[in-house]
Formats: C-alpha cells, structure tokens, sequence
C-alpha cells in the first residue's frame, strides 16, 4: 500500500477541502494557507493543510458569528463571504454554516434594529450583503441530495421582506429537503394552487414583521391552504411570530427559531408527529 503523497497542488487541496480553486489561491496568496511555489506550480504539504483545516473548526461559532454580524452591519458582502469560505475549507457542513452562523447573525441585527441600537442604513446593508452571500453560498446547498416531498416556503401578500424565507429555503435545501420557493408577497390563492398541485409535505409562511392587516392576512392564506388540502401541515416561522400574540391563528406549528421547525419536519417526515387537520 503506498504511502499518502506529501505535499499536493491546490487543484488537489480545493477537492479536498470542497471549495473552488480561486478560494485556495486566494488563501495562499494571503498567506492564509502556506505554500511553496515551484516551477511546476503551488505545493501545499500536508501537514499545513491539515492545520489549515484545524484553525478553521477550532474557531467557537459564536465568535464566527459576532464577526459575521458585524462585516454584516458594515455592510461588507465580500468580508462575510471570506469568512463562510474558511469555515466551508474546514469541513463544517452547510446546514451548521447557515443555521448557527448566517441566521442567529440576521436575528440578531434584527433584534438590535428593533431595540434602536442599529439604524434603519444597518439594517438595510445587513440585508443586502445577506442577499449577495447566500447567492453565492447556493450552489453549495444544491449539491445536497434532496429526498421526500417538497417544503413550500413563502412571505404572505403584504409581507415584502424576502429574506427570511430566502434563508429558510436555503437551510431545508441544506438539510435535504426539496423547496419551492415563492418568494415574497404572496397571495393566498397561490398557497392554494401550490398546495393543491404539488402535495407538499409541508407550507412554511415566513415573516419578518407583523404589521397591523398581516394577522387578517395570515388567516387568509391558512384558510386557502385548507380549502387546497385539510391536511397539509402549516407552520409559521421566522422573526415576526413574536409579534401575534392574542391572535387566534390556525397553524399546526409557530416557530421563532428555525432549526426547530427543521426538527418538526423530521419528525413529520418520520410519522411521528401529526399535523392538524382542523
């Protein structure tokens, strides 16, 4: 049996670590990741590939988090998408990068938005850096074997805010699930006709903020999901649930936090736990 080569080019060093080619160069470029050059091109040895790989998941994911909210706030696309890169070379899974890094970083900018601590600009470039690194993170969920029926996701009607559905969407299709995503605003009658055409396992109604006509609205589109298929399972998720207290909304499920609503799903998926088909 022969012995492990030791030292490897970076085409070599990019299919082990999952990333693109530019991703390693780029990093030996820095000096992020050592390597010598040679007339042949870049060698990269083992032994510094391997404590690349090592400082990457040795990083506390709070610590990775408060950098990513805060290159968030700034606004800085590029330096969030340098850091999902590192920490994509370390092997930690897509679903871990967007469920505990990407989302409590979007939750929190949220919750200091709300408490007057960011201004509407922070919360605005948050947002749209957000777009651009889910973007790019995307191609990385799709590599994921999907399996069952699909999850639908979308905003209600008078809901514009996209994004938390973007990064649901992205989160399922990370832990395997297939979506069809409906974006934001969507109206009840589509729910239905989505429900009705493709027997989802599933509808998640996002929101981002509850303002005063979203409840009606809410009721509205639960009521047509029923009308489609009495028994398929509706959950409500994102920031905005917080927000309804003392209205008598119909969904089998109301989560804040997402991961829980991926073990909900699971759990359907597995039969054991059973919708509502009031």
């Amino acid at each position: 049996m022969s012995e492990p080569t030791q030292s490897i080019g970076l085409n070599e060093a990019a299919d082990e670590l999952g990333v693109h080619y530019m991703t390693v160069y780029r990093h030996v470029r820095t000096g992020l990741l050592p390597a010598e050059r040679l007339p042949s091109g870049w060698s990269i040895s083992r032994t510094d590939l391997d404590a690349y790989r090592a400082r990457g998941k040795g990083m506390p994911a709070i610590e990775r988090q408060q950098q990513i909210e805060e290159r968030l706030r700034q606004g800085d696309d590029a330096a969030v998408w340098t850091i999902v890169e590192s920490v994509l070379a370390s092997a930690m899974p897509v679903s871990s990068i967007i469920g505990d890094l990407l989302i409590p970083s979007m939750r929190s900018i949220g919750d200091r938005w709300a408490a007057g601590e960011l201004t509407v600009l922070e919360e605005h470039r948050a947002s749209s850096a957000m777009s651009v690194v889910l973007s790019r993170l995307s191609p990385h969920t799709a590599r994921v074997e999907v399996r069952g029926k699909p999850v639908v996701v979308a905003t209600p009607a008078n809901d514009t805010h996209g994004l938390a559905a973007w990064l649901l969407a992205e989160l399922l299709r990370a832990h395997g699930h297939p979506v069809i995503e409906l974006g934001a605003a969507t109206p009840p009658e589509s729910f239905a006709e989505v429900t009705r055409e493709k027997s989802p396992v599933a509808v998640v109604v996002t929101m981002y903020r509850v303002d005063d006509d979203v409840p009606d609205m809410i009721i509205e589109t639960i009521e047509a999901i029923r009308a489609a298929n009495p028994s398929t399972y509706i959950a409500l998720g994102g920031p905005g649930i917080d927000q309804l207290g003392g209205h008598d909304i119909a969904a089998d499920a109301m989560h804040n936090d997402f991961p829980r609503l991926i073990d909900d799903l699971k759990a359907l998926e597995q039969g054991t736990l059973n919708p509502s088909t009031s």
